[in-house]
């Protein structure tokens, strides 16, 4: 009997130490919800995009995953008219290798995939965030991490991403935040934005009078407005513009995945303005090293950067938002198109493609695409090529040699001043601060007739 009363008494005091366990636990993640809706700042388009894909009813059949230029690219809408499949996008800004590797687990573990189409964008893949151990390339990754839901393979991802001093920051989300604690207008703000109706209904865009912007159901990110001056800014250019190791690490590991899983796996890129090729100036290196890896397994590599402009018309500025995105008459026509090249044979679909890029510029008609520009380096600086506070401006152009540039500036508030006469000298430095209009004449050497000239905004 003695027995019995200790037996049950220290049962219910272990209950109640597992029910003050499981209370606190709940509490916890209560206290978590909480603080999450106070102070995190959400990535709207992949938190709807996974939304979206966890309520889709059908079986996904297709997915495209990779960096915003697929979301703005590609309409997978149009892709299931074709097929009679079910096609969703999976991209998000800025998505790395890594990311797309347990983007592609998580649909394939909820459905049957048949083929997976992953977008090669350059940037994700070189200097920065092509080295998975860098800040850059982990915070990125949480946009996708803070929506999927738990799993293994979450876990998984969650491990793979971070490293531990990064395990808080990755598991509770409030805590990117920490240094807006007591800050009432910045947690103002963000429920004035997340008690929204567009906001709980999982709807992203706006609309004025000139323009409409709207995230679909099925992942595309549709723009009408068109892109107006061609100007580019290149952040930290990489002289190196080759695949890290890390990049090539999981490009092996997704086509190796794919392959086991016995899904059909597409490389491709989704064509950017030539103004943002020709100021990365290395693109044939970048693209060899993925050349390389799809040979090695024999799978199909689509660069449309490189397409012939009589198979896709797709080098005009009313085709894109900005150099890097299309917009959607260009997003109409680069779908019909990709489906078209994804519909046919390997083989048959190399005529539609230059060899390289510096093929392809040699074989167009000469022409100044814009201005692309970016800060000195530090080497730069010390060593006076660079004054301290300039930009140096570049010239795109299809032609190393043979053209000739006349250049004027006018500043705002300012008169007219010709920097250059006809020369081949492609660069000029503008302080950094001032703005104005940077109109460029220009001809082949030695005959004046045959040129043209650009007005770029800078």
């Amino acid at each position: 009997m003695i027995q019995r009363n200790l037996f049950t008494s220290n049962f219910k005091l272990y209950l109640k130490r597992l029910l003050g366990i499981a209370g606190g636990c709940i509490l916890f993640i209560i206290a978590c919800r909480i603080l999450n809706f106070l102070y995190l700042e959400d990535d709207e388009r992949a938190r709807i995009m996974w939304h979206n894909f966890y309520e889709q009813d059908e079986n996904i059949d297709y997915i495209c995953v990779g960096s915003s230029h697929v979301y703005s690219g590609i309409d997978p809408e149009l892709l299931d008219e074709k097929t009679g499949d079910n096609y969703y996008n999976m991209s998000t800004g800025g998505q790395n290798l890594k990311e797309s590797y347990y983007i592609i687990r998580e649909a394939d573990r909820r459905n049957e995939l048949k083929g997976v189409y992953l977008e090669l964008y350059f940037v994700p893949s070189i200097a920065g965030q092509g080295n998975y151990d860098e800040f850059g390339a982990i915070s990125n990754g949480w946009k996708n991490l803070d929506y999927m839901k738990n799993s293994s393979d979450k876990l998984r991802y969650f491990l793979d991403l971070n490293p531990p001093e990064y395990y808080i920051s990755a598991a509770l989300p409030f805590t990117r935040f920490r240094e807006h604690l007591c800050d009432v207008e910045w947690i103002y703000s963000m429920q004035k934005n997340k008690n929204r109706e567009e906001y709980h209904n999982y709807w992203y865009g706006w609309e004025s009078e000139n323009s409409k912007t709207e995230y679909t159901e099925e992942g595309y990110f549709y723009h009408s407005q068109e892109m107006e001056n061609p100007y580019l800014h290149v952040e930290d250019a990489p002289e190196d513009m080759r695949m890290t190791e890390d990049a090539k690490e999981y490009l092996r590991k997704i086509i190796e995945y794919c392959q086991k899983k016995e899904m059909t796996i597409t490389l491709f890129q989704a064509p950017v303005y030539q103004l943002e090729t020709m100021a990365y100036e290395k693109y044939d290196d970048y693209t060899a090293d993925v050349k390389e890896i799809a040979e090695e397994y024999q799978v199909s590599y689509y660069d449309f950067n490189l397409v012939k402009e009589e198979c896709l018309p797709i080098q005009d500025m009313k085709n894109f938002v900005d150099t890097g995105h299309l917009n959607g008459n260009g997003a109409e026509m680069f779908t019909n198109f990709f489906y078209e090249v994804a519909a046919g044979m390997p083989e048959e679909n190399k005529r539609l493609f230059h060899e390289s890029f510096q093929e392809k510029l040699e074989t167009e008609s000469a022409e100044v695409t814009g201005v692309y520009y970016r800060k000195g380096t530090a080497e730069e600086l010390q060593r006076g090529e660079i004054a301290e506070g300039m930009y140096r401006m570049t010239i795109a152009s299809n032609r190393e040699r043979g053209l000739e540039y006349q250049i004027y500036l006018t500043p705002e508030g300012g008169e007219t001043v010709m920097l250059q006469d006809f020369s081949e000298n492609k660069q000029f430095d503008v302080p950094m601060e001032e703005h104005g209009m940077c109109r460029i004449v220009w001809n082949e050497a030695g005959d004046a007739g045959n040129g043209g000239e650009i007005e770029v905004g800078y």
